[in-house]
Formats: structure tokens, C-alpha cells, sequence
């Protein structure tokens, strides 16, 4: 009998928890009625999804990785090409930047290939310490055509 008593009182307050405030909200706006518990329905949509795009034309990925060790920025920009023959040339600009203070020492140059990857990386000592991430401009060519422009940072290091 106690038991019953236990489950009638845990029921009766899971409804009164639940039927004052029973709420549809769609774009910000409450569509739900305070003091009636049913529902609403109020839009269906029959529109497909929209595909997913590739974010790049010739790479599959790229990365901008920056590490310090015993005072020494390693800054290190990397993409792989989907294919071998989807880039042929990529043309990289790293920063090294110091968050507190905004300067900045830039890099340019050819990444180096190698299968499908291109790699630029610079090493850097660092004139003070403080908190530094870096930033890379990635241009990747076919032949003379530009194919994609790839911009990234790396997290926030401390030095």
C-alpha cells in the first residue's frame, strides 16, 4: 500500500511539474498554450538538406602548428593535396605574433613536396616571453593558376 502511495504522489507531481509548463519555441517565439499541455505542430519543412561542399578545390587539408622549446618558436604550415597531380606548387606566408605586445616576425616562401604534402616551417628565438600564436597564408597553384587560398592559425602557446 506504500508503495502505491509513493507512485501516485511521484506521478501527480511529474504532471503538475509538466503542465504548467509545456512550451513549443521555434525561432524565439513561445507557441505553446501555459495551461494546456498538448501539443502544437507548427511548421514542417520538406526541403532537402543542403549538400556539403569541400572547403577546398586541390588540398584535403592544411594545418598551422606553432611549438616553443628552450626559447625557440617552431612554426610549421602543412597541406596535403588531394591528389598528386591536384597542386603544383604552394606558396606560404607565416607570422610569429606575440598576443601581448602584436609584433611580428614574418616568413615567406615555397613549401617543400613530398608525396601529396607540402611543408614550410621556420624557426624563430623568441625575444621575450609571453603568449604567441602564429598565422599562415597557404596559396595553392596548378601550373600558373591559383587553385586555393588557405589561411590558418595556430592555438595560443606560452612561453
Amino acid at each position: 500500500m506504500r508503495k502505491v502511495n509513493v507512485v501516485a504522489a511521484f506521478m501527480i507531481c511529474m504532471f503538475i511539474s509538466t503542465a504548467g509548463t509545456s512550451f513549443a519555441t521555434v525561432t524565439g517565439e513561445a507557441v505553446g498554450d501555459e495551461t494546456n499541455a498538448k501539443t502544437k505542430i507548427v511548421e514542417v519543412s520538406n526541403e532537402a538538406e543542403p549538400e556539403v561542399e569541400l572547403a577546398y578545390t586541390s588540398a584535403l587539408s592544411a594545418l598551422a602548428k606553432l611549438s616553443i622549446s628552450k626559447g625557440k618558436a617552431i612554426a610549421v604550415a602543412q597541406i596535403n593535396a588531394k591528389s598528386s597531380s591536384s597542386i603544383t606548387s604552394v606558396k606560404a606566408t607565416i607570422q610569429i605574433i606575440n598576443k601581448g605586445t602584436g609584433k611580428i616576425k614574418t616568413y615567406s616562401g615555397t613549401m617543400e613536396k613530398s608525396g601529396t604534402k607540402y611543408t614550410f616551417g621556420k624557426t624563430y628565438v623568441l625575444p621575450s616571453r609571453g603568449n604567441y600564436y602564429m598565422k599562415a597564408t597557404m596559396k595553392c597553384y596548378k601550373g600558373k593558376e591559383l587553385q586555393d587560398t588557405i589561411k590558418k592559425s595556430s592555438r595560443l602557446v606560452t612561453y
